[in-house]
C-alpha cells in the first residue's frame, strides 16, 4: 500500500514553500518529507516541544506520525499509542511506527537512543532499593500524590516500625 508514496526532499534539502492545493492529506505530509539513508520518512514541518512532527488534517493541528499511520496503514486501535520503532520522532514511515500499550512505549523508550526518561526507569524497576520484589503480596499500588506508585510493602512495614520506636523513646 505504501509502495508508491515516496517523500520528496532528499535528506539534505528542506521544504520551500507549500504543497499544491487539492492534494491528499499524505500528499502534503510527503511535501515535507525527506527520506534519511536508515529508511526514515523525516518530518522537515513544524514541530512540537517533545520534537514530535505537526500538521493541520484538514480539521485541526495533529501530530504527523498518527496522521501518516492512518492514512497509510488503517484506524489507531483504541487504547494504543503509536511507537517509533526507529526512536526517530519526526519520523513517518508506516514501516517504523507500531500500535502498542503506553507501557509498552515508555518501557522501550527506556533504552533507546533518547536516552532513559524517569519514568520508564521506574516502570523497568522489579526491586526496590534494598531488593524486595515489586510483586505479588509485596506490592503496594499508591494512587494518590505525593506517594502515587508502586511501593514495596516490607520496607513500608519496617518504616512504620522503626517511626513507632522512635515515636515511643
Amino acid at each position: 500500500m505504501t509502495g508508491h508514496i515516496r517523500p520528496r526532499l532528499t535528506e539534505e534539502e528542506s521544504p520551500v514553500g507549500s504543497a499544491p492545493r487539492g492534494c491528499s492529506v499524505i500528499e502534503r505530509l510527503m511535501f515535507r518529507t525527506a527520506l534519511l539513508a536508515n529508511g526514515c520518512w523525516e518530518w522537515r514541518g513544524s514541530v512540537n516541544h517533545s520534537g514530535y512532527g505537526l500538521a493541520w488534517d484538514g480539521k485541526k493541528l495533529r501530530i504527523v506520525h498518527r496522521i501518516a499511520y492512518e492514512e497509510l496503514i488503517g484506524p489507531i486501535p483504541a487504547g494504543l499509542q503509536i511507537d517509533h520503532l526507529c526512536r526517530n520522532r519526526p519520523c513517518i514511515n508506516p514501516a517504523h511506527l507500531e500500535p502498542v500499550t503506553a507501557l509498552t512505549n515508555v518501557r522501550r523508550s527506556a533504552n533507546g537512543e533518547r536516552g532513559k526518561n524517569l519514568v520508564a526507569m521506574h516502570a523497568a524497576k522489579t526491586h526496590c532499593p534494598q531488593g524486595h520484589p515489586y510483586s505479588g503480596e509485596n506490592l503496594y499500588v499508591c494512587k494518590t500524590r505525593p506517594r502515587s506508585g508502586r511501593q514495596c510493602k516490607t520496607c513500608m512495614r519496617q518504616q512504620r516500625a522503626k517511626h513507632k520506636m522512635q515515636k515511643d523513646k
